[in-house]
């Protein structure tokens, strides 16, 4: 039978549901692309970036905090009317939709290339897809608790491997201390905020927040961590591969998992961290997922969106393959989603806090207009 009811979780799990959609990055291609923009000051383009991010999080936290007991389908109906609920619908699902494709492609190489050389492809890719819809037919508070017990495992194994791999520091690394110039840092940083833009998830899960008055502050809690995550990651990547080998590797935490040497008897344990790789992975994309069938389902007034899944995780199955490679999936990641994704993401709750301004609804003003 389907869920009628997706669960309340507490507004810790926003704090736990953003740090698991951005740092999941770190892993992927984000720091190899930085130190291509940024140079041996990719750590400070990432915080960069993070900064101008800043302006969509308040944003999205000031819609919030004036619509707290709606989502941002029905703000958008409530400001726009029901053709504005569909396009917010639309475009919120098709965000979702094509983080999952591309990062399912991304995630399905990872293990390729680590420990599954000879395997197909299609089965890899199945496997995370049969996890996401698994996952997200179960439902939010479901969800949660498994990134609240998962949580503490990944940071565990992303330390580990820093910490592990700290011996072969070079402070050398980190000149010059501008990298490529001040100039190439800030016309790259506003694309690169839509490392980010996963943060607009919270807007679609308002109503199933047990107490929704904490919600801003858990989004400013999960967003100045998943920073701090970010630049410490970049940090120690800069500082241990040169800058030339840290541009072309293709999945860096993997890359010093693999120079960590512990001994003539203990190699090769970069192994093991291929299920923090899984983890983290299927967590991010069940997120998504559920992020994209929760849109369109209040988009749509559809009063239960299991029966979603099962198609767009089979759309999300063939997109996966449409890059005919994994530098074309890649740079469908980078040069697009990651370049102009943050004017859509955080575009759109921009465009209805303007409106809800200019007709003076929502919040107190909306709670006036009641009274009279």
């Amino acid at each position: 039978m389907y869920r009628l009811k997706e669960g309340k979780i507490s507004s810790n799990g926003i704090f736990g549901i953003i740090v698991i959609l951005i740092i999941t990055k770190v892993f992927l291609g984000i720091p190899r692309v930085a130190v291509q923009e940024g140079g041996s000051a990719s750590w400070l383009l990432l915080l960069m970036s993070a900064g101008i991010a800043s302006a969509g999080v308040f944003i999205i936290v000031k819609l919030i905090k004036k619509f707290p007991d709606k989502n941002i389908v029905d703000i958008a109906e409530t400001l726009w009317g029901p053709p504005g609920r569909v396009i917010v619908a639309a475009v919120m699902a098709s965000i979702f939709l094509y983080i999952s494709t591309v990062v399912v492609r991304e995630f399905a190489e990872t293990i390729l290339t680590t420990v599954l050389p000879r395997t197909p492809i299609s089965i890899v890719t199945l496997m995370f897809v049969i996890t996401m819809v698994l996952g997200a037919y179960n439902g939010l508070e479901v969800i949660t608790r498994s990134v609240t017990l998962l949580i503490p495992f990944i940071l565990v194994g992303i330390t580990s491997i820093l910490l592990l791999a700290g011996s072969f520091i070079d402070l050398n690394n980190f000149f010059p201390l501008l990298g490529t110039g001040i100039d190439k840092l800030v016309v790259h940083a506003p694309g690169r905020s839509s490392i980010y833009i996963d943060i607009v998830m919270v807007t679609l899960i308002i109503s199933n927040v047990n107490e929704p008055e904490k919600i801003p502050q858990q989004v400013w809690k999960g967003f100045l961590f998943s920073t701090a995550v970010f630049v410490v990651v970049q940090l120690f990547y800069v500082s241990i591969l040169t800058i030339h080998a840290g541009s072309k590797l293709y999945i860096p935490l993997f890359q010093l998992a693999r120079i960590i040497y512990m001994g003539r008897f203990v190699q090769r344990i970069e192994v093991l961290y291929v299920f923090v790789w899984f983890f983290t992975g299927a967590l991010q994309l069940t997120l998504t997922l559920y992020g994209a069938v929760t849109a369109l389902s209040r988009g749509f007034k559809i009063p239960i969106y299991q029966p979603l899944l099962f198609p767009l995780g089979l759309l999300v199955f063939s997109l996966s393959f449409v890059p005919q490679s994994t530098l074309h999936a890649v740079s469908l990641d980078m040069n697009i989603l990651r370049k102009y994704g943050s004017l859509i993401g955080f575009g759109v709750p921009a465009a209805l806090l303007l409106t809800s301004v200019v007709l003076r609804k929502g919040g107190k003003t909306g709670e006036k207009q009641k009274t009279n």
